[in-house]
């Protein structure tokens, strides 16, 4: 059976290696993933008003388009006005452009921040990794 010291010291070269990354370059990495979180939670953001402004024009189009008050949508009907076009125009790219903004939400965007989130947390655990390492190296030296 092996000691509790060979344990310890065998422990501290596990620990030894895992200091990939010296701490000038750590704190530089740390930061770009910091930056990159701070980027995909704004354009989490920004896709949450541009779905919610495509759901307001597509509601307004269909609307205005709908009721036939400013005339018929249809750009070759006979009762067709300009701005009756625009309206069912409005319509439509505003569908599409919610579909297109819930898709990116949810299939871009957010597991990119959930990413990102775990990628920084996972880059704090290998911190507190490497400061446990240089605590039991300060004990060794301090308790032979």
């Amino acid at each position: 059976m092996t000691e509790p010291h060979d344990a310890d010291s065998f422990a501290s070269r596990l620990l030894r290696q895992e200091d990939s990354l010296k701490p000038e370059r750590y704190q530089e990495h740390r930061m770009q993933l910091e930056q990159q979180l701070a980027r995909a939670e704004r354009n989490v953001e920004i896709t949450k008003w541009v779905v919610v402004a495509a759901l307001l024009a597509s509601v307004v189009g269909m609307y205005v388009a709908g009721s036939r008050v400013l005339g018929s949508p249809d750009p070759f009907d006979k009762d067709a006005t300009a701005l009756a076009v625009f309206f069912g125009a409005l319509n439509i790219i505003g569908v599409i452009v919610l579909y297109l903004g819930l898709a990116s939400y949810f299939s871009r965007f957010t597991p990119r921040v959930r990413r990102l989130r775990e990628d920084l947390q996972n880059e704090s655990i290998r911190e507190l990794r490497r400061d446990v390492a240089e605590l039991r190296q300060l004990l060794e030296k301090h308790n032979p």
